[in-house]
């Protein structure tokens, strides 16, 4: 048996060797477009070499991946290697008609694999197919004609047309919200972004059926569900139903499942790190046991963690969290252990074809030679992803050319960053109406500009405003607005008053949840007064100059900023005349509590404060500068007609203060799933008149209680007051009944 195998063995390398035979010459047949040294070289051919078999068939394979040949045939004898080709057609042109969308095109054209002067291949023309009705769709196109037109020219290249009719853009007739939703429909369409066509939204963009959008609602979706509670809630979107003449049905199934507490929620500290890093988180666990189980606070506790290692250069730290369901409990271990120690050799920018890379560094916490961590990774990629300049935002790590360096990819996707907004409404307090453009990511910089218009039935307020997210690399916001606003009651109460100027404001977190804004605003003001003003502000008549500092400081440990049900919310501010022709100060205190009692009645209490004063004793707090109480602080009440009075006018106080207890019952009347009812009791006042003594400050505790609804109609959000005045001043305008609806375009 060894003798045969040796025979076998020794016969097949003669047969090798037999076909093996020197190479001298190459001869090339069949380029056209391609020399024989370009040939030579992309087959790694070599003279005076012994070539097998094997060896040519190397050669095949390496001719083939350049992908510019349709058939390769080789065949070496008497020392010539003769190779015939057939080249594959080149595209000479690429044309798309039938979509005018300038936006549209560069996607397409980005996102094509096939490109003039490039090689044609079948293959990728079916991709690039596929490619084109996939993108279409998802930007709302779902009724597309796509014919692609093949033209094989004499010089063996070829033209391809893609001839679009893209039909009429798929919109949302209908959201609904099936399954086990738990919460009614009116509080989740406030959630996602998609929203419902009607005739009068010529503006929005969300009205069409798009891919992207409803994973986006998804996302939303699940993640308030999650701090809600619903640990395992499953939010499914597929389906999407045509019906025709009236557009798309999107539907979301919603399983929320049980609501789940936290159980024991502990840390797993590695002996190799001092936990006194992370005792001060680690007293704080015990106290979410038999809370709510909510994501939002979990992901708090990681960016402390996150925190720690940036202030306590633990670079190499890393945090995983391990969750065990027990009943109606979720069980946490957050596990947080030293690393391997490597190095960010580099980082790589992909996919930016507008924002500049500087936009995308600089929300990063790590940079080139810095300590490797996991955490900061995670924390950069949320940084940039919160700037809401981006489709999709990525971070992969690659190794680096040492051992102990690491390479980091940011990879995104660029998204449109222009908005555009109108809005209207009409109610007891009378009719508005406004309109905003907005881009922001200014010249690929970053920078958000804004300008918007509102009129209502006796003012008119414009703003332009440009604003640096990153002033300075500061990591702080800093916007410069120019503001106009002119209030004309001269015909029922003799004054108008006309303000511009400019205003520098920033506002950052200081420390946890607390917050601090300073501004400082340079305005001019004319008032004009005529006849029918009073003497008092006849004498304010004329121009004023005004430089003032404001700045507020900020208390939030709400669960949400949107409906939120747990938590409270404090601040102050503080107005002080720095260079002015007056010399009034304004303090604010403000408050707002929540509290669940359980899924079906939720509390809270509202407290709002104003005092206008002058620093000089021969100086009035000017009319624009009196203080009033805002409307949703004081229903049952027509808004600014309680206080002092001059000339029949109300003309606001030195001074105001109201409160409202309110019960929120987002559950009640479960057939109606776009109602939500609410009752109240508001208490307020408003006094002081400090440029005529001679006046009523008419103080007395104005009050009342009623029921309140807020209804989403197809037409917009409509909101219902129903209020009894229980305690009041004779001078004062009651409202028992106030409604408003309004609606975006």
């Amino acid at each position: 048996m060894k003798l045969i195998l040796r025979i076998f063995l020794i016969s097949i390398f003669f047969i090798n060797f037999s076909f093996a035979e020197i190479v001298e010459k190459i001869n090339v047949k069949g380029n056209q477009r391609i020399t024989k040294e370009t040939v030579v070289a992309f087959g790694s051919i070599e003279f005076n070499k012994n070539y097998n078999s094997d060896d040519v068939n190397e050669i095949i394979k390496r001719l083939y991946k350049t992908d510019f040949f349709e058939t390769i045939k080789i065949t070496i004898d008497d020392k010539t290697m003769f190779i015939e080709l057939q080249e594959k057609p080149v595209i000479q042109n690429l044309d798309i008609r039938g979509v005018k969308s300038k936006k549209i095109l560069e996607l397409l054209q980005e996102n094509f694999s096939l490109k003039s002067k490039a090689t044609f291949s079948n293959y990728l023309l079916k991709k690039d197919t596929a490619m084109v009705k996939s993108l279409l769709t998802s930007a709302g196109y779902y009724f597309v004609d796509l014919k692609v037109l093949k033209t094989l020219n004499d010089n063996n290249s070829v033209d391809l047309i893609y001839d679009i009719n893209l039909g009429e853009k798929s919109k949302i007739y209908s959201i609904e919200f099936i399954g086990n939703k738990f919460f009614k429909d009116r509080t989740l369409k406030r959630i996602i972004t998609s929203e419902e066509d009607k005739f009068w939204k010529f503006i929005s963009s969300k009205k069409f059926l798009n891919e992207e959008r409803i994973s986006l609602d998804k996302r939303l979706l699940t993640s308030y569900y999650k701090n809600k509670g619903f640990y395992k809630v499953n939010v499914v979107s597929n389906h999407v139903v045509f019906d025709e003449g009236k557009g798309f049905k999107l539907t979301f199934n919603i399983e929320s499942g049980k609501r789940y507490m936290f159980g024991d929620v502990k840390f797993d500290i590695s002996d190799d790190l001092d936990k006194k890093y992370f005792s001060k988180i680690a007293d704080t666990l015990p106290d979410l046991k038999d809370e709510h189980y909510s994501m939002k606070k979990m992901s708090k506790i990681l960016e402390k963690i996150t925190s720690i290692s940036i202030y306590k250069n633990l670079e190499f730290i890393n945090s995983t969290v391990k969750e065990t369901v027990k009943g109606n409990k979720v069980d946490i271990i957050i596990n947080i252990e030293q690393l391997e120690k490597f190095y960010v050799e580099r980082i790589n920018i992909l996919g930016n074809t507008i924002t500049k890379d500087n936009v995308i560094r600089s929300a990063m916490i790590t940079d080139e030679g810095d300590p490797f961590n996991y955490l900061l990774l995670n924390k950069s990629v949320n940084n940039i992803k919160s700037k809401r300049l981006f489709a999709k935002v990525e971070g992969n790590v690659k190794d680096g050319s040492q051992k102990d360096l690491k390479i980091i990819e940011i990879e995104v996707e660029e998204k449109p960053t222009g908005e555009l907004s109108a809005g209207a409404g009409a109610g007891t307090s009378g009719t508005s109406f406004q309109f905003g453009v907005k881009e922001n990511n200014w010249l690929g910089n970053g920078i958000s500009l804004e300008a918007n218009v509102k009129i209502s039935d006796e003012s008119l307020k414009g703003k332009f405003a440009v604003t640096n997210p990153n002033y300075n690399y500061s990591g702080n916001a800093i916007t410069t607005s120019l503001e106009s606003t002119t209030t004309d009651k001269l015909s029922d109460y003799g004054y108008k008053t006309s303000k511009t100027g400019i205003i520098f404001n920033t506002f950052f977190e200081q420390y946890e949840d607390f917050f601090v804004s300073p501004t400082i605003s340079i305005f001019g003001e004319k008032l004009d007064t005529n006849t029918n003003a009073s003497t008092q502000l006849r004498k304010q008549d004329g121009s004023y100059f005004d430089a003032d500092l404001q700045y507020s400081l900020v208390k939030d440990k709400r669960n949400q900023k949107f409906q939120p049900t747990d938590g409270f919310r404090y601040s102050f501010t503080q107005k002080l005349p720095l260079y002015s022709d007056g010399s009034t100060m304004i303090n604010g205190l403000d408050s707002s509590s929540y509290y669940s009692f359980n899924e079906n009645f939720i509390g809270s209490f509202r407290f709002y404060s104003r005092a206008a004063t002058t620093l000089s004793n021969n100086d009035d707090v000017r009319i624009s500068d009196r203080i009033y109480i805002p409307s949703r602080y004081l229903r049952g009440f027509e808004y600014g007609k309680i206080g002092p009075k001059d000339s029949g006018d109300y003309i606001g106080g030195n001074y105001a203060a109201a409160a409202s207890a309110i019960l929120s019952m987002p559950n009640a009347f479960t057939n109606f799933q776009n109602t939500e009812l609410s009752w109240f009791f508001d208490a307020g006042n408003v006094w002081g008149v400090d440029y005529n003594s001679t006046l009523s400050e008419s103080s007395s505790l104005r009050s009342s209680m009623g029921l309140a609804v807020d209804w989403v109609t197809p037409v917009g959000p409509f909101t219902f007051s129903y209020a009894l005045p229980i305690t009041k001043d004779d001078t004062d305008k009651t409202e028992s009944v106030r409604f408003n609806i309004g609606t975006t375009f």
